[in-house]
């Protein structure tokens, strides 16, 4: 069980530092999102999301794959859509 107890205390850990990260990242967000609707600007925008898969796709590790980690940046860019569209 300490050992079991070890993995989930790295996982803890992992995600403290994941929610963090979140919350800098939808700060942008919501300024981008302010900015677009200031300066009439569509808040979908296909080809920069486009460069951010790619891009995430390129930094994925083993155990990761490019595929899980495009999945869990749709789901990111799919937020930050919403918090774009329902912000200030």
């Amino acid at each position: 069980m300490d050992e079991l107890n070890k993995y989930r205390e790295i996982i803890n850990e992992s995600d403290n530092e994941i929610v963090k990260w979140l919350n800098n990242r939808f700060k942008a967000v919501e300024q981008i999102g302010i900015y677009k609707k200031q300066n009439g600007i569509n808040i979908t925008d296909t080809s920069r999301e486009q460069v951010v898969l790619n891009k995430v796709r390129n930094l994925a590790v083993s155990p990761l794959t490019p595929d899980m980690v495009e999945n869990i940046y749709k789901e990111i860019i799919k937020q930050a859509k919403v918090e774009q569209e329902n912000g200030k």
